[in-house]
This record gives structure tokens, C-alpha cells and sequence, in this order.
């Protein structure tokens, strides 16, 4: 891939990337409002500040997170198999949609039932933490019904936009990178693909993913030993490598791939600049 269409290719992504995270910040904040109401009612009716054990269950992050990930990963396989249709016509895997959003829900009911225990603490603490200080404000107290509850439901609905962000933006680079690499691994094997990190180029990326920049493996390899893609913890990544990574992975067939492809002119045009980008 030439550097133009590299380029042109991961401003693709980023975008993608941001309509991707806002529509999963709305999905996830609404959740997240529609237990704090039903935490909000519990706490209205009996005075409780603990011991919420019908909001906020395992199953419901597991579901939450089956859903985010479905979404966002279908939508990078996508734009993969989008990038690559024009060259590679013949490589057709319009018949993979199904299977493709059937392993990214797996991929996030798997990663939904690790951190759900995680969520459900930080939910309770939350909710703990807040409604005492309600019950210890004397001017809260002294409010009526309609004017508490009003107030309460604003503190609850901006921790839960916060909470809902930092959901999303530490799962969405993740599972956009999966996205991208079930698409080409379905497109042309795995024993048939190159893979390059990319960072952001800018101030905000860290030492460790600085030095990783423009790091050419085979697919099946770790990034540093630990990273299949940017933001995966699943190889024994430390938060640091993972919290707020906006890294991503281009991939690219092998060299004997698209020599032996039939394409087009403009497609072998195209090719050529892949293969000296990635040879």
C-alpha cells in the first residue's frame, strides 16, 4: 500500500472509528441511566444505599458487551472487505456476515464475563458513595420530592455518560483492530497476511507503542510479544499497553498473494504499490 492510500486508508478507519464509539456511548449510557433509575426508585422507597442486587447483573453487562462488540467489529470487517473489493473482486466474502457477527458476539460475551464482576463493584461503589452523600447533605434533605429526585437523577445521568466513555473507549480500538483481522484472515488466510502497527504520530502515544510504529510481523505473531493487535490484553498486556490506546493494524496478503491474484489493471496498478510498502 502506497503512502497516499495508507494514509487515505487510516483516515477511513479513524472515522469509522469515531462513528462507531458515539453510537456505542449513547447504547452503553443508556443502560447505565436505565439502572441508575431503577437503583434511584430502590433507594427513594426504602432509604438503602447498598445491597442493589437487581440492577446492574452480570448477565446484563455480558449482554451489553455481546451487542458493542458485535456492532463495532461487523462494521471494521466491512470497511476491510470495502478497502479490498475493488482490487481483490474474486476474494467474495459478502456470505460471512453472519459468521462475522457471531464471533465478535462471542468475542464479547468472552471479555463481558471477565470484567463484569469489575463493573458491578465499580456500579455499587458508585451508587453507595453518591446516595450517603445525599442522605449527609442537609440542604438535599431539606428539598421536596420532585426537586431531590430531579437532582439526584442529573448526578446519576452525567456519571453515567462518563462511565459509558470510558467503556467504550477502552474496549472500541480493541475490538475495531479484531474487526479488521477476521476480515482479511477470511479474505486471504492467515498464513497468507502481513500485518503493520500504526500509532497516531502525535504526542499522546506512548513510548512503548511509539517504537512499535510502522513494526511489520506475520499475522499469527505478537506485537512485543504480548499483542496480537493494539489493545489486546488477552496475551498478557498490562493496562498501560491497553487504557486508551488509539493504535491500529494494516493489514496486507503477502507478496506471493497478489502476484498470483487475477486483477484488474487498475487492481495490479494498485498491487504494485502494496508490494513495495510491504517488501
Amino acid at each position: 500500500m502506497n503512502k497516499n492510500a495508507e494514509t487515505e486508508w487510516i483516515d477511513g478507519w479513524d472515522k469509522q472509528l469515531e462513528i462507531a464509539e458515539k453510537k456505542e456511548v449513547a447504547n452503553v449510557k443508556r443502560f447505565y441511566k436505565q439502572q441508575y433509575s431503577q437503583a434511584i426508585k430502590l433507594f427513594r422507597e426504602s432509604g438503602q444505599t447498598s445491597n442493589f442486587a437487581t440492577v446492574f447483573k452480570r448477565d446484563d453487562f455480558i449482554s451489553l458487551y455481546s451487542r458493542m462488540y458485535e456492532r463495532i467489529g461487523f462494521r471494521f470487517a466491512s470497511y476491510f472487505r470495502q478497502s479490498y473489493s475493488l482490487i481483490f473482486k474474486e476474494l467474495d466474502t459478502n456470505g460471512f456476515d453472519d459468521i462475522w457477527k457471531q464471533v465478535f458476539s462471542q468475542l464479547g460475551i468472552r471479555v463481558g464475563e471477565q470484567i463484569a464482576p469489575n463493573l458491578k463493584s465499580t456500579t455499587d461503589k458508585t451508587l453507595k458513595t453518591e446516595l450517603t452523600k445525599f442522605l449527609n447533605d442537609p440542604n438535599f434533605i431539606k428539598t421536596n420530592e420532585v426537586d431531590s429526585g430531579r437532582i439526584i437523577s442529573s448526578r446519576f445521568a452525567n456519571i453515567a455518560e462518563w462511565q459509558a466513555k470510558r467503556i467504550v473507549r477502552t474496549e472500541s480500538t480493541f475490538v475495531a483492530n479484531m474487526g479488521t483481522q477476521q476480515s482479511a484472515k477470511d479474505t486471504f488466510g492467515k498464513n497468507e497476511l502481513m500485518k503493520k502497527w500504526k500509532t497516531s504520530t502525535d504526542e499522546r502515544v506512548r513510548s512503548s507503542h511509539a517504537s512499535l510504529h510502522n513494526v511489520k510481523i506475520n499475522y499469527t505473531d505478537l506485537f512485543n510479544g504480548i499483542m496480537l493487535v493494539p489493545a489486546d490484553r488477552s496475551n498478557g498486556a498490562s493496562a498501560k499497553d491497553v487504557v486508551n490506546c488509539r493504535c491500529r493494524i494494516i493489514l496486507m496478503p503477502k507478496k506471493s498473494v497478489m502476484e498470483a491474484a487475477k486483477l484488474t489493471p487498475q487492481g495490479a496498478r494498485q498491487v504494485q504499490g502494496i508490494i513495495r510498502e510491504f517488501t
